[in-house]
């Protein structure tokens, strides 16, 4: 399922997080992010935010473009 404008990012950067990575706290990303781990706050972003069929996001997700494979407990938000 995707949020957001048709469009793709035209984001030079992208950050990954693996599958057995934890995060506590807001994370702000200027490019793309693709998350395959575990994040407990919220997820904002200027580019596409991908949640993996494996990743979790415990928190509000905002961005360009939002592509929910996984889970979110929380608003997803495309911009």
């Amino acid at each position: 399922m995707a949020f957001g404008p048709s469009k793709t990012s035209e984001s030079k950067t992208a950050s990954f997080f693996a599958h057995d990575l934890v995060v506590k706290g807001d994370v702000d990303n200027q490019g793309d992010l693709h998350i395959e781990g575990q994040m407990h706050g919220n997820v904002t972003g200027h580019g596409t935010i991908t949640v993996a069929e494996q990743g979790e996001v415990h928190g509000n997700v905002e961005g360009r473009l939002v592509v929910v494979m996984g889970r979110v407990e929380g608003n997803v938000t495309g911009v």
